[in-house]
């Protein structure tokens, strides 16, 4: 084969990179940021709402809790609560900011570790339009921080082992014990790191003792960083943790739908494709760089496995085994594009990197084209998290919604299918933050039209799990009081919608109460039924 040419120059390939790398940062931030403010907060959000509505901050550090709440974030968002407020942005900004940034750095960590920047600027697209870092970059969860810092801490310790300097071991530890807090599993990354470099150093001569004793050294720096922020919870909750493991475990079901989410792409053949060029370009690396190629291997094969023997809650399905082990998607899409374009190159020898560029190019378009990600950020609205779409993107293992699609869907939102799409505001009530109860997702999908929360707290229900009402520390937009008219109208509301069957998963007890407090305030319903009341707010 002949030798591979550089086309036209180092030069110009760098400023290619580099403009499309910012405009992959751009379109990154954008499919994060787009709509979030009318983006419900739901499901696993409102696991740090419950906690820092009921404990101080002392409580909130010192347990892990039921629904697993990230105890810095919770932290975070109860001060923010306490000063400015909580809304959306606030409850989501670190998680669209780390998402984003994300792309840029990936982009250069490849580049820098391969030398290759149609790879590198094919891994910033691929990052920036993924469905599934998408998702976890717009909903408060610590998933999208969490596969930032530990692709850092991994980028330092491989630093660290060919130049071992105390800065790049003390940073590699800040933010191995920062994600270890976020996210205890993902204290597993940095662990992996240190054993393969501590096994790595046993084969090293002729420094071997001296390359052990640096190894032993970070190893336990690392454990000691990791440990500490943790201690606290686990000495005084343990039993919340340790109640979340051995329950199930990871199949080989479970690795496929990973992967298939990982890869972002449908249909399912194409995951396949991507899934062998990820196989192919691990394999290349491995034959040009063969240390690297075997501390990647490590990352990718050991926290898994981890996992899997851990049996942590629900990681026996795709969706939530694959956010137990997120920084593997970087890894799965960096080989990807790795081996695309190293497979372009040989298929073109004598233009290679033209054809390496062109391959990029054309794989770009393709990924965009085949990702949900932009049907989903600018069609789903309100319920863009909710468990209807985002189970399992493909709608062939996407149960929640084949079982949600048994529920027969109301007349209303067959009449409202009739107008144009998105172009009416329904408020729909009693509003469940857990998605197994709450089929409004499957409702407006139907119906087509925009959609806000209506919180009946106040108005007729006891007990109702809600914020509180009027609450100054909350203030989101994806939700309205129903109590308040003005504030019901001010939010561009054509319809209210009162469902009178189940709330939270057992009948409505209050349902008659609400009817009859709503036609207080907003006049008869103009339709009603078994099912649901509705009102018709356009002036008269």
């Amino acid at each position: 084969m002949p030798p591979m040419r550089r086309w036209p120059g180092h030069s110009f390939e760098s400023a290619i990179l580099a403009a499309v790398v910012a405009a992959c940062t751009v379109l990154a931030a954008w499919l994060r940021l787009h709509g979030l403010a009318d983006q419900v907060v739901l499901d696993d959000e409102w696991h740090a709402l419950a906690k820092l509505m009921s404990a101080s901050y002392r409580e909130i550090a010192v347990s892990f809790g039921q629904a697993d709440h990230s105890i810095p974030l919770t932290l975070l968002d109860k001060a923010l609560a306490a000063t400015i407020g909580l809304d959306e942005w606030r409850l989501r900004g670190l998680q669209v900011a780390f998402g984003t940034a994300l792309v840029p750095f990936a982009a250069w960590l490849a580049w820098r570790v391969t030398d290759d920047r149609p790879a590198a600027a094919l891994l910033a697209l691929t990052l920036a339009a993924s469905p599934f870092l998408v998702l976890y970059s717009r909903i408060a969860r610590p998933y999208a921080i969490t596969t930032f810092l530990v692709c850092a801490v991994l980028a330092l310790a491989w630093r660290w082992r060919s130049s071992p300097r105390v800065g790049l071991a003390a940073a590699a530890c800040a933010l191995g014990s920062l994600s270890a807090w976020l996210h205890p599993l993902t204290a597993l990354y940095p662990a992996t790191a240190c054993l393969f470099i501590a096994i790595e150093s046993l084969a090293a001569s002729p420094d071997r003792a001296a390359r052990m004793r640096r190894a032993l050294a970070l190893g336990i720096a690392m454990a000691a960083a990791m440990a500490l922020p943790l201690l606290p919870p686990v000495l005084a909750d343990f039993h919340s943790i340790s109640g979340k493991a051995g329950t199930v475990h990871a199949t080989l079901g479970t690795v496929a739908r990973m992967l298939a989410i990982f890869s972002g792409v449908l249909p399912a053949a194409l995951s396949v494709a991507l899934v062998a060029l990820a196989a192919a370009g691990a394999f290349l690396l491995q034959r040009r760089q063969p240390a690297l190629g075997r501390y990647l291997l490590a990352i990718v094969v050991v926290p898994p496995a981890a996992v899997a023997i851990i049996g942590a809650d629900w990681s026996s399905q795709g969706h939530t085994f694959a956010r137990y082990v997120f920084p593997l998607q970087v890894v799965l899409l960096g080989w990807a594009c790795f081996g695309a374009a190293q497979l372009a190159r040989r298929l073109v020898p004598r233009h290679a990197e033209a054809a390496a560029w062109c391959g990029a190019v054309v794989l770009a378009v393709g990924y965009l084209a085949a990702a949900p990600t932009w049907r989903q950020v600018t069609r789903l609205g309100a319920w863009y998290s909710h468990i209807y779409w985002q189970y399992d993107f493909d709608p062939a293992y996407n149960r929640a919604r084949t079982v949600f699609r048994q529920q027969p869907v109301p007349a209303f939102y067959r009449d409202l299918a009739r107008l144009p799409p998105r172009s009416v505001l329904v408020v729909e009530a009693p509003f469940s933050f857990e998605a197994p109860y709450n089929p409004f997702a499957w409702f407006d999908d139907v119906g087509g039209q925009r959609a806000i929360a209506g919180l009946l707290g106040p108005l007729c229900t006891a007990g109702a799990r809600e914020i509180p009402a009027h609450d100054p520390r909350f203030r989101f937009h994806s939700f309205v009081f129903l109590d308040d008219p003005a504030a019901v109208r001010a939010a561009g509301a054509r319809y209210i919608a009162l469902h009178l069957e189940q709330v939270d998963g057992h009948a409505f007890a209050d349902a008659a109460r609400c009817v009859d407090a709503l036609s207080r305030r907003y006049g008869p319903p103009a339709s009603r039924d078994a099912r649901m009341a509705t009102w018709d707010l356009a002036p008269r």
